[in-house]
């Protein structure tokens, strides 16, 4: 009876946690590389389908590519690279060319050219269990990206970028927000939403009618408190125009001493 009495609390207990639990999407939005001929990025994670979507964009005349959770070219740091118009799937070996992968993982569902522009639509696995493969985050997080391109008009094949002044070469910095649909949820359970982000200026706070008095402050990298502000009403913001590029962490504090911690991202 008793053993009876715990299966069926647990069943309870259990479905009670699965009809909590809800998927999410993320998003880094349009995501700058190198301005100077076009090229960006575009992730979007859903935990519902377990898949990463992304849309990169760049010349048709030459070559381009990102690579994924590393600030340089750190040997094994996955990467993808458009060559000779076709997707593929690499990690980076040091300072030579990137080597393929045994299996792409990347399904290509759309490959278009319009007027000088190469769009190269993909999708796969958050984490598909390949170790040269980056395992996307399904937080609101900062995703370090490095990118490169072809030197020259009609490189379209994979070499060298050429060296720092050549402006071919670069990292950033991007951040993962939630998509739409669950800002929403957010603001329905009382939790704060912030936007745009990343951003090179305001950021801008949406509090629930609950929040009451409270104030923001905001930590670099090291932890330092760096900015401190009170804040009361519905909607406020934060202008971080003043500070260096990069991650940031903005500590949000209701009334009641309640407090959420939020990734962002100065570009």
């Amino acid at each position: 009876m008793k053993n009876s009495i715990f299966k069926l609390l647990f069943i309870v207990v259990f479905t009670f946690f699965l009809s909590e639990v809800k998927a999410q999407s993320f998003s880094t939005g349009v995501v700058d590389l190198n301005t100077a001929i076009g090229t960006t990025i575009e992730l979007d994670i859903d935990t519902n389908t377990s898949l990463v979507t992304m849309t990169l964009s760049g010349p048709s005349d030459r070559w381009f590519g990102v690579g994924f959770g590393t600030s340089g070219m750190t040997s094994g740091a996955d990467c993808v690279y458009i060559s000779s118009g076709s997707l593929v799937d690499a990690n980076i070996v040091g300072q030579s060319t990137p080597a393929t992968d045994a299996t792409n993982n990347w399904t290509v569902t759309s490959n278009m050219i319009n007027g000088d522009t190469r769009t190269v639509v993909a999708t796969r696995a958050i984490d598909t269990g390949d170790s040269n493969d980056y395992v996307f985050p399904t937080t609101e997080q900062g995703i370090m990206l490095i990118y490169a391109n072809g030197s020259l008009d009609g490189s379209t094949s994979i070499g060298y970028h050429g060296n720092a002044a050549s402006g071919n070469r670069g990292a950033t910095v991007t951040n993962l927000t939630l998509g739409v649909d669950d800002v929403i949820a957010n603001v329905q359970n009382n939790k704060t939403v912030v936007y745009p982000n990343p951003t090179n200026a305001e950021i801008n706070l949406e509090f629930s009618s609950s929040f009451g008095n409270g104030y923001v402050n905001l930590y670099n990298s090291i932890g330092q408190n760096i900015y401190t502000e009170e804040v009361n009403a519905l909607s406020n913001s934060v202008d971080i125009s003043n500070f260096s590029k990069g991650v940031y962490v903005l500590e949000i504090v209701n009334e009641r001493g309640q407090s959420e911690t939020k990734r962002i991202a100065k570009n």
